[in-house]
């Protein structure tokens, strides 16, 4: 221990000798180790960490799917979860929930929150129970019984107080009085969404008639509800598959209207929360994979040239008795240190990757606020920090170490062995390979992106400001009292100084949510068993929508005051939707049965008044679908709507102010979501910008890196040939020639990377496909721009060394001493 501990301190004088080469060496490590730390914490985080339920191995999402379409596991509705519940032999049990959004009142004032309506045994399911009250019972899933609540820690301090027991207190839920039977441990998330969670609902206050038509719980054609099942122990996913599908037949016989032509899968509910960010996260841990490797291979460059600086020394000791695996442990234990210092360092900088990462990632990646530098990531920063002192530093060692005594002190430590000039090469062709790899996936990136964020909207998306208006479904609950407040709402919204034009919408676009109807054309035969087959999104929109959002109306008029409730029924139609099922026709007077009606079950031919322009529902990366325009009047949204409105300057200010006009129409109308349109849009195409921006950084750093390291390799190299050079000019050689002599190898070097590179960009960027759009992974842009730019760095990188030795004074050369 006391030679090794002598071993330690003689290496860190040696290193502190050279203080350039060892701070160099640190932070380009520190670089590498540091995000790699980052990474692996999310990744870790997000992907391999077991969810916080118990056995989270054996809970799978339970759903409908076509027999058509292997793979597809949809909601499902009441009646189909209660018969899979009561007839499956897989699972301990089945639960079901759907988001939502609630209005809580107190006093004057009301706010809307993210809620869940759940079945009874949700939390039994998860294995996890409230640290203060209790669970919904099974009865509490009936009508008239359904009027309790379990509160989200947060919640409860927020609203009742931290000192407060909450158990048995009323709540004021969109109007009307819940009971608090429970409240759940802090820290409890479920569902994994962007909006947290905030209160748990019975789904018995879904058990209550309708105005006109049954309980949402009551209708087997309204696949709402999201299952989530635990399976027995032992039982597996396929077992678990036969099983269900064998329950979704027996019901496609029962039930033919709504269950023809559908089966019942699974599918793991990590694989469920993951699934869209998986591959971006794996992408990321790659490149910063390949980082950590360039930034080896440029430390492993740095210690070959300084060991071959120190022949002479090493050889003296040699000389004086030292054997090679002394000389190994001494050259080892440096080569140690710098890994230690870099691996602390980077420790320390994941820790303001972490913070980077969990302010500027996008806000639905799941479980990525659990991402830290917990015992996993410190022992995968220790294990790289270790690998990675033993790959920089084993070849060097071994090299530096083998002196031939004799030969080096009779020529001074002039020259250079073959075996370090093979190694140095390698060193180079591996950079400059892996280089090419990340920069031509941040590159596809870029031009993904560019390309995305130049697709057209459909909307003129500036002074645009937008505001969600929840109603209270107690007071709400009817289509002509919605129909009413619109129509003072708009009259309201009107008197607003500074707005040019102002609609409203449910959904609104780029909101994150969608409804899709089925209709009939009239005249076209539809089987008995589904009237309905045409599929499309449909949106409810206000007085003025298309001028308000500049969407062009194609052919056909727009909405007028025409169409108000009592009048006929009438609809827009965008392209898509015209090309799609009125092929080689002009769809204006034809008319359309819909699915949806103000009178539940009953629903109403309406007429197409018009063809739109197609437009971006909620992504700029979706393909255009069929999408149909209904007027509010005619069809009242219960729940809430979105208020849109141009302004003349900067929208944000009129937010005030037609908040104004809300409260003095119900004080108890919470608005929420106040925000521009742009900001929408932006907030759209957040994850592919966040790539973008990481593999972008990466790759930058993998340029820097390359390029640097390059320029140190073969300055170090012209070191060694100092005296050849000299020589050379001293016979006569030209500035040019020694240029040449130089660049040589480096060209040769580089070309041999580039394509390495090139060739494994080609297979790995495939994996690429799913993060790209509109672009190719084999994108021959990318394939001819980032190669010429590398070889012209690089390129660079080597001329610098190399003019500084075609200036050198041959008489200066000749006494050079390696």
């Amino acid at each position: 221990m006391e030679s090794l501990f002598q071993d330690f301190r003689i290496a860190f004088r040696s290193l502190m000798k050279r203080p350039g080469f060892a701070v160099v060496a640190v932070l380009t490590l520190a670089i590498g180790i540091g995000a790699n730390t980052t990474i692996f914490s999310v990744v870790n985080a997000v992907l391999f960490k077991p969810l916080p339920f118990a056995n989270p191995e054996r809970l799978v999402i339970v759903g409908k799917g076509q027999l058509s379409t292997p793979g597809d596991v949809n909601a499902v509705s009441f009646p189909d979860f209660e018969d899979y519940r009561a007839r499956n032999r897989s699972f301990e049990q089945i639960a079901v929930y759907y988001l939502r959004g609630a209005i809580v009142s107190e006093g004057n004032r009301a706010a809307r929150v993210r809620a869940a309506t759940v079945s009874a045994n949700l939390f039994s399911v998860l294995g996890i129970q409230p640290t203060s009250g209790r669970a919904f019972l099974p009865e509490e899933e009936k009508s008239g019984k359904g009027r309790v609540v379990v509160l989200s820690h947060g919640f409860r301090d927020r609203h009742f107080g931290a000192n407060v027991d909450a158990i048995g207190k009323k709540i004021d839920i969109g109007g009307t009085p819940f009971d608090v039977v429970g409240v759940m441990p802090a820290g409890f998330r479920f569902p994994y969404d962007a909006e947290q969670v905030e209160m748990w609902i019975s789904i018995g206050s879904e058990a209550e008639p309708l105005p006109g038509g049954p309980a949402l719980t009551e209708q087997r054609g309204n696949q709402f509800l999201t299952a989530i099942g635990r399976l027995k122990p032992g039982v597996t996913r396929q077992q678990a598959d036969a099983d269900l599908g064998a329950v979704a037949a027996e019901l496609a016989k029962q039930f033919p209207e709504t269950n023809a032509d559908t089966t019942a899968r699974t599918r793991p509910l990590a694989e469920t929360l993951t699934g869209d960010v998986r591959p971006a996260l794996f992408v990321m841990f790659g490149a910063v994979g390949f980082v950590l490797l360039i930034a080896c291979a440029n430390i492993a460059g740095l210690q070959l040239a300084r060991t071959a600086g120190r022949r002479k020394e090493l050889a003296v000791q040699a000389a004086l008795g030292a054997g090679r695996g002394d000389l190994v442990r001494k050259l080892f234990m440096e080569n140690l240190i710098v890994a230690l210092l870099g691996g602390t360092v980077g420790t320390l900088l994941a820790i303001l990757g972490l913070r980077f990462m969990t302010s500027g990632a996008p806000g639905y990646v799941p479980r990525l606020s659990e991402a830290t530098l917990d015992f996993p990531t410190l022992a995968f920063s220790a294990g790289i920090t270790l690998l990675t002192g033993f790959g920089f530093g084993l070849a060097p060692a071994l090299l530096g170490s083998r002196v031939n005594l004799n030969g080096v002190l009779r020529e001074g430590g002039r020259g250079e062995t073959g075996q370090r000039q093979i190694l140095r090469g390698v060193l180079v062709v591996g950079q400059v390979a892996i280089a090419v790899m990340l920069l031509i996936g941040a590159t596809l990136m870029i031009r993904s992106f560019t390309s995305l964020m130049a697709v057209e909207t459909g909307y003129r998306t500036d002074h645009l400001l937008t505001m969600r208006v929840s109603l209270p479904d107690s007071y709400y609950n009817s289509p002509p009292l919605v129909a009413a407040f619109h129509q003072r709402l708009i009259d309201a919204v009107g008197k607003t100084p500074g707005l040019k034009d102002y609609t409203t919408v449910t959904p609104i676009p780029f909101g994150g949510e969608d409804f899709y109807v089925g209709f009939g054309v009239e005249g076209r035969p539809t089987p008995p068993e589904n009237p309905f087959p045409n599929i499309s999104a449909v949106r409810l929109v206000g007085p003025n929508y298309f001028k308000t959002m500049n969407t062009v109306i194609r052919s056909g008029r727009d909405f007028t005051e025409r169409d108000r409730g009592d009048a006929r029924e009438t609809v827009i139609i965008n392209e898509t939707a015209a090309r799609k099922y009125f092929p080689n026709e002009d769809p204006i007077g034809k008319r359309i049965n819909q699915s949806i009606s103000v009178e539940p079950g009953q629903p109403h031919m309406r007429e197409i008044v018009g063809v739109v322009a197609d437009s971006r529902r909620n992504s700029l990366s979706e393909d255009n679908r069929p999408e149909v325009f209904i007027p509010i009047a005619q069809l009242p949204a219960l729940g809430s709507f979105s208020i849109v409105a141009r302004t003349e300057g900067d929208p944000l200010p009129a937010a005030g102010q037609i908040h104004e006009h809300i409260a003095r129409i119900d004080a108890t109308i919470p608005v929420s979501a106040i925000r521009t349109f742009d900001d929408l849009v932006y907030r759209s195409a957040a994850q592919p910008r966040f790539i973008t921006y990481l593999l972008g950084f990466f790759g930058g750093v993998a340029l820097l890196l390359t390029s640097v390291g390059l320029y140190g390799i073969v300055s170090a190299a012209v070191t060694n040939r100092t005296r050849e050079i000299g020589i050379r000019m001293a016979l006569g050689a030209q500035i040019n020639q020694v240029l040449r002599l130089v660049l040589q190898q480096g060209l040769t070097l580089i070309l041999i990377g580039l394509a390495i590179g090139l060739t494994g960009a080609f297979f790995l960027n495939r994996l690429m496909a799913s993060l790209l759009f509109k672009v190719s992974p084999t994108d021959p842009i990318t394939y001819v721009c980032v190669p010429a730019i590398l070889a012209a760095v690089t390129l660079a990188a080597c001329w610098l060394p190399a003019r500084r030795a075609a200036k050198t004074d041959p008489m200066e050369a000749l006494r050079h001493e390696s």
